[in-house]
């Protein structure tokens, strides 16, 4: 089959001839965009041909890092501190029935609402306007969930502050012409925070492990956050299984790593063993601290606040070291104060205790952050489980 360019703008036109759409413009100049043409093979889109939009290197900006002072620039903004920026491609992961789109649909109701406070911790600084594209959930369920989370609330969002597209038949990040119509809608009603739920739903027919589909995905996604210049919020899956005593984090997103490394931040979310009504996050930013903490999420019909802080993961950690005395801590230490990985058997022994409980405390380092589980030497020809100290997180 002959392989056909396509201007992204003939796409567009030709959508607009056969759904009968207004025609588009940039918000803020009239002029008409173009990111530049697109190349098929049949109906199946291969990917950009000038990802950069065609843009002359006449228009690029060369600054002098010595006058850093006199550039003019804008800082950076949060619409929700240290959690979701005001611009940029935002990357939110978790597996199945976990609560990403709750949390997310209860997160974008209370900037909706203009609340002071986002589970009743972080500061919302900002109220954009909020287009959200949900593919997997119905109407019904949504709406029960709408009516659970603002019970708790003596204010409710404002109309068309925060419009929820539901179950969009056949929506897919890849079509010209569907990712034409999210800019279009960002044109006429001034959308400044854009949520896709979820990556894998709103991409049907792509391999989720396949890295040269989920990069072309990803390149769609990062051309609209430029072209519109708002928050693009993606609701991605994470692997099923993480490996014993590691931590959570953004390895944990499923398929390959290019899909999410140009977000702005990454948000994961996790269930916690044995309590039903508390999950673990974890979240990296360019602008913000790396923070790890628990969320506790209010039994439906409580009408109380869906999410509220729980805590740090490393203070509910050392809670439960005074809880249980201090030889899970100088467990910990022993790994810190040593040379090279330490396996429970060592450690159990200059703790004096069975090596099922001292591979217990070294878990718990992991959960702390303090340590993580690495291969260690091998018996048998079989390697056995070992601990080190952890590297400090640091903003990517």
């Amino acid at each position: 089959m002959s392989t056909v360019t396509e201007t992204w703008w003939q796409a567009n036109d030709r959508m607009r001839v056969e759904q009968n759409y207004p025609p588009l413009h940039d918000p803020k100049t009239g002029a008409r965009i173009d990111r530049g043409p697109l190349v098929y093979r049949g109906s199946e889109v291969l990917g950009s041909a000038d990802p950069a939009g065609a843009a002359e290197p006449s228009t690029w900006e060369a600054l002098d890092a010595a006058e850093f002072e006199t550039w003019e620039a804008e800082p950076v903004r949060f619409i929700v501190e240290g959690l979701f920026p005001e611009q940029g491609l935002l990357w939110i992961g978790g597996r199945a029935k976990r609560g990403k789109s709750l949390f997310l649909l209860y997160t974008c109701l209370a900037i909706a609402a203009e609340h002071e406070m986002l589970c009743e911790r972080f500061k919302i600084s900002a109220s954009p306007r909020i287009l959200y594209i949900a593919r997997e959930d119905s109407k019904g369920r949504i709406k029960e969930r709408i009516a659970d989370i603002v019970s708790a609330w003596p204010r409710k969002p404002d109309p068309r502050t925060y419009t929820i597209v539901v179950r969009p038949k056949g929506f897919n990040i890849a079509s010209p012409e569907h990712m034409a119509w999210v800019r279009a809608q960002v044109a006429e009603y001034g959308y400044e925070m854009v949520v896709f739920d979820t990556w894998t739903a709103l991409s049907p027919g792509a391999d989720p492990l396949g890295a040269k589909e989920q990069t072309v995905l990803a390149q769609a996604m990062a051309s609209l956050t430029e072209d519109i210049e708002a928050l693009v919020v993606s609701v991605d899956h994470s692997r099923k299984n993480r490996p014993e005593g590691t931590v959570l984090g953004s390895a944990d997103i499923l398929g390959p790593s290019q899909k999410w490394q140009a977000a702005e931040a990454i948000i994961m979310l996790s269930d916690v063993k044995g309590n039903d009504h508390r999950l673990e996050v974890f979240v990296e930013s360019k602008d913000a601290d790396t923070e790890r903490f628990y969320l506790d999420v209010s039994p439906r019909g409580s009408k109380r606040e869906k999410f509220a802080y729980a805590g740090s993961v490393e203070a509910m950690a050392e809670a439960s070291v005074g809880r249980k005395g201090s030889r899970q801590e100088q467990a910990w230490r022993l790994v810190e104060e040593g040379h090279g990985p330490q396996g429970a058997q060592t450690i159990a022994a200059k703790l004096g205790v069975s090596k099922d409980t001292a591979a217990r405390y070294l878990k718990g380092g992991v959960t702390a952050g303090r340590l993580v589980a690495v291969d260690g030497k091998a018996v048998d020809g079989q390697p056995m489980a070992a601990w080190e100290p952890a590297q400090k997180d640091t903003p990517f």
